[in-house]
């Protein structure tokens, strides 16, 4: 029979092949007799763009938004940044956002103007907006699935079916907590299951994180979690009066004549007595009255030392998590900065990211790219013929790295969909990441527990180009990551001792940073931002993190976190594939809250990362020395020549 195009494809007009239609009049012969580019219209409409190259026109929201759609780039050519950073003035022009913020799902504003006038199909849940073609598209891109809600349609593999059969969902889908069935069915009947020994259970049932409980946020739907929290005395700031029922005061409300705590502790006693000239010099700040008599008084941002007089400033930057980048103590008081790239959120204490961040997975045999802000989803063309474990991504030459289950290859298929091909064949990897700055790939084998590098190249290469880059007491190696910013690799070790552990990216200074608080580490991720190691932990059902030193062990547990294979940090975010439960995940990094479900298919989820050209920023690369062979960084970072396997380095440092 005739070729059968998938769904995004076009047949050519000789039905030889099928092409995607988003090569179709952009320049450049995609199908052999040239069909792709015959009645391509000649101008653009006037809310399009068309490229310098080829007659393909694109949406003017698309110019300038830091992602080529033209083969040629001519939509990102010429840009002024201004524009592109500024292009929505909000509260009373006190605020000015970039385009890619507006119709985002996420308020920017304090007054709500980004968000208002989007002509948008509007999520049931929250005040996130999609676009109307993305509505009962066979994908869900509201987090409470309404927009795919009174679609007909069947689902592939079946184990449940309901809406008047129409649907049909797999095993994994029932009682998670999520409804698929327009009718209810999958959540009908569920078994009402316990908490976990790390979790506190809501009157309603829902079960949430223990250390949620009364940290001033409900959590629970019906708010019990901030229930009867009055166990433990209730910090006030240093330069507050503290009620004997607890609450607290600014000091110009004690003493003042009107009771403001419940048990009228700030009126009566000692109030009538004021302070003396002598007690006011005494104070280095100020002085006031209280029940108790009178009292030296600090500034807010300032805190009253033990001598009772001298005040001092508070540096709130000491406190945990107080600005999500960089912040800057001043006396009494303190501000936030984000990192270049970043704008600074209406809260003052938020960072969020200048152009559109793509989620990466690999779902089974294929390469999901989620648009974090849009909810857009395309698939990457990958021709595997067994299950993604592992993928990585080189910003710089747009191509995707990915190794399957018993593969004896590294494969690559570029972000424009055009090709695939294959990096290294003859070895085996169970983990790739890319180095970007010194433009290696490396890759942990486990069976020969080995940690090996090889250069960026476009051609395919035979195993014997690799170096070792570690070999020596590795047990189980299991998964990689790469911080090239500061020439360190961090891996998980699942062995008879299990650990994390770090080292150069040469091998040098190896150590293990992280040794208890583990069960098994499966997957492991470098946060660059608040320069922490993360990882997932399959055993405890957790997700953990430390500094790069290894301190300061937190250990995240949720009912969210039960089975996390693989994970990425970005940001204010964490992301992590569950393969048993069949989805892709995100929550707040430092707290597990905010969690929603990103993807939810059939299939299991493996690998996930983060595409952003600001992640893999340009800066100089160290490896600008003549290594005869394979230039590697080493911490600072620095840069060290390597040798392919079966020479050695001479002593010059740089030839084999």
């Amino acid at each position: 029979g005739p070729l059968k195009c998938n769904l995004g494809s076009q047949l050519c007009s000789d039905g030889s092949e099928c092409v995607r239609t988003q090569h179709l009049c952009d320049g450049e012969s995609d199908c052999r007799d040239g069909s792709d580019e015959e009645n391509c219209q000649t101008t653009c409409n006037n809310d399009q763009f068309q490229c310098a190259h080829g007659r393909k026109c694109i949406g003017k929201d698309q110019v300038c938004d830091d992602m080529p759609q033209c083969q040629d780039g001519s939509d990102e050519l010429g840009c002024v940044k201004q524009t592109d950073v500024c292009h929505h003035h909000c509260d009373n022009r006190s605020r000015c956002l970039p385009a890619k913020f507006l119709c985002d799902g996420e308020w920017d504003c304090l007054d709500g103007t980004d968000e208002a006038n989007c002509d948008q199909f509007q999520c049931a849940h929250g005040r996130r907006c999609i676009e109307r073609d993305q509505v009962c598209d066979g994908v869900p891109h509201c987090q409470d699935r309404s927009d795919e809600l009174k679609c007909s349609r069947m689902m592939e593999g079946c184990d449940h079916q309901c809406d008047d059969m129409s649907r049909c969902i797999p095993e994994t889908f029932l009682c998670d907590g999520e409804g698929d069935c327009q009718d209810g069915s999958d959540e009908a009947n569920c078994v009402d299951k316990d908490c976990g020994p790390a979790e506190f259970k809501c009157t309603s049932g829902q079960c949430v994180s223990s250390v949620m409980r009364c940290d001033g946020h409900p959590d629970c739907w019906d708010q019990s979690d901030e229930e009867s929290c009055t166990s433990g005395a209730k910090l006030c700031l240093p330069h507050q009066f503290q009620c004997s029922s607890q609450e607290c005061l600014e000091p110009a409300l004690v003493c003042n004549g009107f009771i403001n705590c419940a048990d009228g502790s700030d009126e009566g006693g000692s109030c009538q007595t004021t302070c003396t000239e002598d007690e006011k010099s005494g104070c280095s700040q100020s002085c006031y009255s209280t029940p108790q008599g009178t009292r030296c008084h600090c500034a807010a941002g300032y805190r009253l030392m033990e001598d009772g007089r001298t005040c001092v400033d508070v540096d709130e930057c000491e406190g945990p998590d107080v600005c999500s980048h960089l912040c800057i103590n001043s006396p009494g008081s303190y501000h936030c900065d984000c990192h270049p790239g970043y704008v600074m959120e209406a809260n003052g204490h938020h960072c969020k990211i200048r152009g559109e961040p793509l989620l990466l997975t690999s779902i089974q045999t294929d390469l999901f790219l989620l648009g974090l802000r849009s909810g857009s989803l395309d698939v990457l063309s990958s021709a595997a013929k067994k299950a993604i474990l592992s993928v990585d991504y080189d910003w710089e030459e747009q191509r995707v790295f990915w190794v399957t289950v018993d593969t004896d290859s590294i494969r690559w298929s570029s972000l424009d969909h055009k090709t695939t091909g294959t990096l290294i064949k003859g070895i085996r990897a169970d983990s790739v990441a890319v180095d970007w700055l010194g433009r290696n790939l490396y890759w942990i084998d486990g069976v020969n527990s080995q940690i090996v590098a090889i250069r960026l190249k476009k051609n395919t290469v035979e195993s014997l180009a690799h170096s070792v880059i570690l070999d020596e007491d590795l047990d189980q190696p299991r998964s990689l990551a790469l911080l090239p910013q500061k020439g360190l690799m961090f891996w998980t070790e699942i062995g008879n001792v299990v650990k994390i552990e770090r080292a150069g990216m040469d091998g040098s200074e190896r150590r293990a940073v992280v040794n208890s608080s583990l069960g098994w580490p499966g997957g492991v991720a470098v946060d660059a931002i608040a320069e922490r190691v993360y990882w997932a932990d399959e055993r405890l059902g957790a997700i953990g993190s430390a500094m790069l030193d290894g301190n300061d062990i937190r250990i995240l547990q949720t009912k969210e976190t039960l089975n996390p294979f693989s994970l990425v940090v970005f940001n204010d975010m964490m992301y992590w594939t569950d393969a048993k439960k069949r989805v892709v995940r995100s929550a707040r990094k430092v707290s597990g809250k905010n969690g929603h479900i990103l993807l939810k298919r059939q299939r299991q989820p493996f690998g996930v990362k983060i595409i952003h050209p600001l992640l893999q920023t340009s800066v100089e690369s160290p490896c600008a020395k003549k290594c005869s062979h394979m230039c590697v960084l080493a911490p600072g970072p620095r840069a060290v020549c390597k040798c392919p396997f079966g020479l050695l380095l001479a002593e010059d440092g740089l030839s084999c």
